[in-house]
């Protein structure tokens, strides 16, 4: 319910900047309830997927390419969303 997700974009002398907020329940309280389910056999694949994109960048434009993922929390650490930040080299060629 409520669910938004902001994007923002910056450069930098090196680097364009990607920023992808969402206000969801964070990725620990994610992994508990996943816990909980009964008869979930799900194996997220998510994140050996990115990594693997990320080489894959790497290899192809010989540059670096970084991201992040981090947990918003507020005063009393609890999550109120996710912040990832790509950070993709600004003089690619192809």
């Amino acid at each position: 319910n409520n669910g938004k997700i902001n994007l923002s974009f910056s450069l930098t002398n090196v680097n364009l900047i990607v920023l992808i907020e969402d206000n969801g329940i964070g990725r620990k309280k994610a992994e508990e309830l996943k816990k909980q389910r009964k008869g979930n056999t799900h194996q997220s694949k998510a994140q050996s997927i990115i990594d693997l994109r990320m080489h894959m960048f790497e290899e192809y434009h010989g540059k670096k390419f970084v991201y992040k993922i981090n947990d918003i929390v507020n005063n009393k650490n609890q999550a109120q969303g996710t912040i990832v930040e790509l950070m993709i080299p600004n003089d690619l060629e192809e």
